[in-house]
């Protein structure tokens, strides 16, 4: 039973009666012959239910049937004969000789070869080649047998008279006067037909299959034609079908089931749902408040369909992107399509393709599936590792120790007092097939330099120790089983099992894929794939391309872990986060790596020049005397290794430049969907995506800022040549001019708000030639006195105030509204006692 599908087949001994038709029509108004138990009436010849008997002796007669008696069973060879069963020795019935047994005599008459007149009786003989016109017998179509001799057929003595037990059987022409025949004109004594002694042919098909997650045994006749009568019959919740089709079953189905259908009837629903625009799902750390991912499905297409028996599903997403949101992210996207080839047939297909049929059931801890299977394209999945902790953050790994002991406690617990309850109670899920496909990943791992205390303890915790790699082609078998029943506990586990195996034994081509080792696999794929367009294509240009994009990857990744280990040499902080700043300057534009290459070595060369007296000052000023020895030592340290920085820094950004210049286009990686959005609005909640706020946010980091800063405003104050354009903060407002957005900022005016009295906007009239007003801001700010000099009365002050042009009066009301209340909400929390700090007093 633990094997589906067909089996090998079961035979049985099925032996033959030879009964005379006529005696057997009144048997349960019935000429079969099967039913034995009817009253015998010795008047009527319709009830006498004769048969060839060979009671003693090798003389046939006739005797009336007896079931079970060997003298009267048969059993024809393939070759024709009718091999006796009495006469003949007990025997294995799987034997193959069994047919072919010496020793078994078979029908023959008592003569030689019969006269066309004469009648000749049956008798037993052992078989003999040279008797075979008379020991090859075959039942005809009309319901007679007969041998090979034409025209003579086996029949009662004395013809219809002769139908009584005990008379003798010969074999001749038809008789000269007929009493009584059959429907089909076949004379009562002539007519001859074979009854089973069991019922089917002797020969059995086996096959294990399955309902639901029963297992079904289902035994069928081989030679069964068409469908039989169904005895059915009912008790409580089971339910027999002993016989449909030749075919005989076991199933257990629910009566209350069958009657809840019955009174409920046939309802179907069917639902289509299709999203062309797709669906955006923004995952948000609430302390401190960011935005970490943000995931688009685009293209949905979701059908439904149910009815009293089942219900399927149907979903296709034509494309998936999933964005790294966290502000300064060394990679953008974390997980998107593999882009495919133009020859590829299968880049037309969805991203993501779900379908589930699910056969209703009446028990309430199972559930029925026919099949569950989920496609996934290839897959770029890009982790790393400031938001791998963020999301264990969100996940609530940032528990102490203690708290995590005891949560671990109760899990024990609860999964000890369900452990009783899970073998009979749980919830499990039946499919005949589970199938989860997800052939390839490219996967890639990316280190952070600087982490919080809170990111570290949870790596601690957590004992994770990340290396750094990029696009490791993982093969990926697919999960599939056949027939499960199981919890989805159990499942979770098996596919949780099944792909860490999988990624361990991609194991050599992650190691072949880290940084520190040049990235060996990749560039041995980018020269496999120019061999193959040489070869393929004839494309000379390919390998070129391939060739050189994999030397220059190799090259910038062993240069920018030298430079990474080099720079941990220097310990000077300061110096490496700015170097770090540079690195996230960096975009796929060639010039771009270029530009941060040579301001890299700038800065090496200036930090080597000035590290003796600047790590000496600092050292002194902070720790004294040691703090000047440790200083100077460091200063010694970093005057060799910072230029040695710089440089290699130039030649990982020129590699990266040769890279991405020829880099084929399958391998570039899409955009961002969207910027990070605000997390935090005026009022202290989640606004609504907006574009301007979200571009307003992303310019606060390339400012100088606090890290307690918090983005208020955003606004485009004057277009044109040079925009002018205003940032409002939780502590001060700035005004810049960018004439580009991928550009730097030009600062024109900062205001931090203990300087600022009020914001209001103004109308300035202008010259006569001109009919339009021109519409400022005014910024009223304390006025900065001489030091010695007396302040006036606060009466008698003197403000600055300086005007900032905007394009509309809509404009201007606009951002001086947002000044004075972000002004008044820093003077709100600088003049709040928090809670922390109440305790602190008390």
């Amino acid at each position: 039973m633990n094997i589906l599908g067909e089996g090998a087949r079961l035979t049985y001994e099925n032996f033959i009666y030879i009964a005379l038709t006529g005696t057997f029509r009144n048997a349960s108004g019935s000429s079969s012959g099967e039913e034995d138990n009817v009253t015998f009436d010795p008047s009527a010849l319709e009830c006498q239910q004769l048969v060839l008997d060979v009671p003693e002796g090798t003389m046939v007669k006739l005797s009336r049937k007896e079931n079970g008696r060997r003298s009267q069973l048969w059993r024809m060879t393939s070759t024709g004969r009718l091999q006796h069963e009495g006469s003949s020795p007990p025997h294995d019935p799987s034997s193959r000789k069994a047919a072919n047994n010496a020793a078994s005599l078979v029908l023959d008459i008592a003569g030689c070869a019969p006269q066309p007149s004469e009648y000749v009786p049956l008798m037993l003989r052992k078989p003999d080649e040279r008797r075979r016109l008379t020991q090859t017998w075959r039942f005809t179509e009309d319901g007679r047998l007969c041998c090979i001799h034409v025209n003579m057929f086996v029949q009662a003595k004395d013809g219809f008279l002769g139908l009584i037990p005990g008379n003798d059987v010969v074999l001749g022409p038809p008789q000269l006067v007929q009493y009584d025949t059959l429907a089909n004109g076949v004379p009562l004594e002539q007519a001859i037909s074979r009854q089973r002694l069991r019922p089917g042919s002797g020969m059995l098909s086996v096959r294990v299959d399955t309902d639901g997650p029963t297992r079904v045994l289902q035994i069928t006749d081989v030679h069964s034609k068409g469908a039989s009568a169904v005895a059915r019959t009912e008790s409580g919740d089971w339910v027999s079908l002993v016989e449909e089709g030749g075919t005989t079953t076991i199933k257990k189905t629910s009566a209350a089931t069958q009657q809840s259908k019955d009174e409920s009837g046939l309802h179907e629903m069917e639902l289509q749902l299709k999203l062309q625009g797709g669906i955006g799902l923004s995952l948000i750390l609430q302390s401190p408040p960011e935005e970490l991912i943000y995931a688009k499905l685009t293209d949905i297409v979701f059908q439904y369909q149910s009815s009293p028996l089942q219900r399927t599903i149907d979903c296709s997403v034509r494309d998936i992107q999933v964005d790294n949101q966290l502000l300064g992210a060394q990679c953008p996207i974390v997980l998107y399509v593999t882009p495919q080839s133009k020859n590829d047939e299968t880049r037309y297909l969805p991203a993501i393709y779900l379908t589930a049929h699910q056969l209703l059931s009446s028990c309430t801890n199972s559930y029925i599936f026919k099949n569950l299977n989920l496609t996934m394209k290839n897959l770029t999945l890009t982790l790393e590792e400031s938001l791998v902790f963020k999301l264990l953050l969100l996940a609530g790994y940032d528990q102490s120790d203690s708290e995590l002991e005891k949560v671990e406690e109760r899990q024990y617990d609860m999964r000890r007092m369900l452990a009783a309850a899970t073998s009979a109670n749980a919830t499990r899920y039946y499919f005949t097939i589970l199938e989860l496909q997800l052939k390839q990943v490219r996967l890639s791992v990316l280190t952070s330099k600087k982490l919080s205390s809170e990111l570290k303890n949870i790596k601690r915790k957590m004992g994770l120790t990340l290396v750094r790699f990029e696009h490791a082609s993982v093969n990926l078998e697919p999960f599939v089983r056949r027939h499960p029943f199981e919890t989805s506990r159990f499942l979770l586990d098996c596919i949780t099992k099944h792909y860490k195996e999988e990624l361990k034994s991609q194991a050599m081509k992650i190691l072949g894929s880290t940084d520190f080792l040049g990235n060996p696999s990749g560039f041995l794929a980018d020269v496999s794939e120019g061999v193959s367009e040489l070869v393929h294509e004839g494309s000379v240009g390919g390998l070129v391309w391939n060739v050189t994009h994999g030397m220059a990857n190799s090259t910038a990744k062993v240069t920018g872990s030298l430079s990474d280990a080099v720079g941990h040499v220097t310990m000077d902080d300061k110096h490496e986060e700015h170097r770090q700043k540079l690195r996230l300057m960096q975009t796929a534009h060639s010039t771009d790596h270029i530009m941060a290459g040579l301001k890299g070595l700038g800065l090496g060369l200036y930090g080597g020049l000035t590290s003796i007296v600047s790590q000496t000052y600092t050292g002194a000023t902070q720790e004294g005397l040691p703090g000047f020895i440790s200083g100077f030592a460091k200063g010694m340290v970093g005057t060799v290794t910072k230029p040695a920085i710089g440089l290699l820094d130039l030649a990982s950004s020129t590699s990266l430049a040769v890279r991405d210049s020829s880099k084929n286009p399958l391998q570039k990686m899409p955009n961002r969907i969207r910027k990070p959005r605000l997390v935090v609005g005026l009022n202290g909640l989640i606004p609504r995506y907006n574009v301007n706020q979200a571009e307003g946010q992303e310019l606060l980091l390339s400012f100088e800022h606090n890290e307690n800063e918090i983005f208020l405003g955003y606004d485009v104050l004057r277009e044109g040549e040079g925009d002018m354009k205003v940032l409002i903060s939780s502590q001060q407002v700035r005004v810049f001019s960018q004439s580009d957005p991928a550009l730097p900022p030009t600062p024109v005016l900062n205001v931090p708000y203990r300087d600022l009295y009020h914001c209001k906007p103004v109308i300035l009239q202008g010259d006569e030639s001109e009919i339009e007003h021109k519409h400022y801001i005014e910024l009223t700010l304390k006025a900065e006195w001489p030091e010695g000099h007396i302040i006036p009365r606060p009466s008698d002050l003197a403000y600055k105030r300086p005007k900032v042009r905007c394009d509309s009066q809509e404009i201007a009301h606009k951002v001086a509204q947002q000044i004075n209340y972000a002004r008044n909400l820093h003077d709100e929390l600088r003049q709040t006692l928090l809670m922390q700090e109440e305790e602190t007093v008390e």
